[in-house]
């Protein structure tokens, strides 16, 4: 069975959730001996970058992705549609114009939802029930999107898959090397990253907050010296920072109206994988991602609890362990092959 992944997001453009996923799938599926393709967004890069890798990916010229990605995935990826293909699509609304008509040419279209993509969507959107009616699979990534699709009303199948968690396996670094905490996020409002300076602070440790995004200046200015911002880095140099860290904090928040929940939390699994433990929140899906790690109360912490946490030298270890039971690129291939059969 061949699989076409139709993304926006993808390398060497950008390091986002949707991008790291749609990466490490394609990875997966192709190291499994899978036929795999990709169609992504054009980059200039892509001439020199696209030729490395172990599968084909095809490239969608345009503007305007907000509003009109939809039309440059119908024109670019028609030509690649055969029947019984998987067609796996990272959000719904890139599936709007190809998805109707990989349905129609005898593929099995699934879509993917990460976070905002549906967190911010209320019920009535016509795109959304459109791609539902054609769609044989969702595939959330968490089970909490997964109760936000039903929220939608959406009638389709839902799977919820694994995250493929391709990323090259590096040493973990001794517990007693590491030091301080990291954050690892793009800079906006909704990811809480303030939240993470007291706490830090109040254990007298240095943070280092791995991103970019709008909220950088306005974080920047208002941060105690031991915090630490390096801006956004390559997916292999942000892995050696989670590495050499004690601990892991993703702390979101949702909008006034209770929309925009983090959908699980990709950092926080590849944390775990490096051997890192995680310190989260209950808010979306983050609980899930944390897994055995700590979850807190970001405006009343405990430090005490934290202090313990992040003194017991077999989290980070458990936390690895965790992470390669559930997630992996074995677990999301079976995942995806059974909710598309």
């Amino acid at each position: 069975m061949s699989t076409l992944i139709v993304t926006v997001e993808f390398p060497p453009d950008g390091g986002n959730g949707i991008a790291s996923w749609s990466w490490d799938l394609a990875h997966a599926l192709s190291e499994a001996g899978e036929s795999v393709q990709v169609l992504a967004k054009a980059h200039p890069k892509a001439d020199a970058f696209d030729p490395q890798l172990p599968f084909t990916v095809h490239r969608m010229p345009g503007r305007s992705w907000g509003s009109w990605q939809q039309w440059w995935a119908r024109l670019a990826g028609g030509r690649l549609l055969s029947p019984k293909m998987n067609v796996v699509f990272s959000t719904w609304r890139i599936a709007q114009r190809l998805g109707p008509l990989a349905h129609h040419a005898g593929c099995r279209v699934g879509i993917a939802a990460h976070g905002s993509d549906i967190t911010r969507l209320h019920n009535g959107e016509s795109g959304f029930h459109r791609v539902d009616g054609i769609t044989h699979s969702w595939l959330p990534v968490s089970s909490f999107l997964a109760s936000e699709l039903h929220r939608l009303g959406a009638r389709a199948p839902i799977h919820v898959l694994p995250m493929p968690m391709n990323i090259p396996v590096q040493t973990s670094i001794p517990f007693a090397d590491r030091n301080g905490l990291v954050v690892l996020s793009r800079l906006t409002p909704l990811k809480g990253i303030h939240r993470a300076f007291p706490i830090s602070n109040a254990l007298n440790l240095p943070l280092t907050v791995i991103g970019d995004g709008p909220e950088r200046e306005h974080l920047e200015s208002n941060a105690p010296t031991h915090v630490h911002f390096t801006g956004s880095l390559e997916r292999e140099k942000a892995m050696e920072q989670v590495a050499a860290a004690q601990a892991i904090l993703l702390l979101p928040q949702v909008d006034l109206d209770g929309m925009g929940a983090e959908g699980l939390g990709l950092c926080l699994l590849e944390a775990a994988h490096l051997g890192t433990p995680a310190i989260g929140c209950h808010v979306g899906g983050v609980p899930e991602a944390v897994g055995p790690g700590l979850l807190i109360d970001p405006d009343n912490p405990d430090i005490r609890a934290i202090q313990q946490f992040l003194a017991d030298p077999s989290a980070g270890l458990v936390a690895q362990e965790w992470v390669q039971t559930v997630h992996g690129p074995t677990a999301c291939i079976q995942a995806m092959k059974q909710a598309l059969s």
